[in-house]
């Protein structure tokens, strides 16, 4: 099992809405401070979301049906809103906080998500 294309995932991700506050930058939408801090923000927390996905993901594989078994849908249901509801959650609330002006407690929420990815990496060590 690998952590690497969930890794890559939320690399992606992240890219993607650093990109997205390059532009509310270039608008004149967002503070340079507000595009720097948010933008790299972005990068770091959605590659710890995607970490923490990953292991909940990987922790879990052993739900996972052989091949030819028949695949009961509420069981799969469940088991997704399970290994999404962490990262759905830091998420909502980082976002939220970031929305209410709440910056010390946005950064905490950051911290916390950095350092719950960086165990789950730990836990599943990157392998190619």
């Amino acid at each position: 099992a690998t952590m690497l294309p969930f890794l890559i995932a939320g690399l992606g991700f992240g890219l993607a809405e650093a990109f997205l506050y390059l532009g509310d930058y270039s608008m004149g939408q967002a503070s340079g401070i507000d595009h720097y801090l948010r933008g790299t923000w972005s990068v770091l927390l959605h590659t710890a979301w995607a970490a923490i996905t990953g292991y909940m993901v990987l922790r879990s594989q052993s739900k996972v049906p052989e091949v030819g078994q028949v695949l009961d849908v509420s069981d799969t249901f469940w088991s997704l809103i399970f290994v999404m509801l962490p990262t759905a959650l830091l998420h909502g609330l980082y976002d939220a906080l970031c929305a209410h002006n709440e910056p010390i407690y946005a950064l905490l929420v950051g911290l916390v998500s950095l350092s719950l990815g960086w165990l789950a990496c730990q836990r599943y060590k990157i392998k190619t």
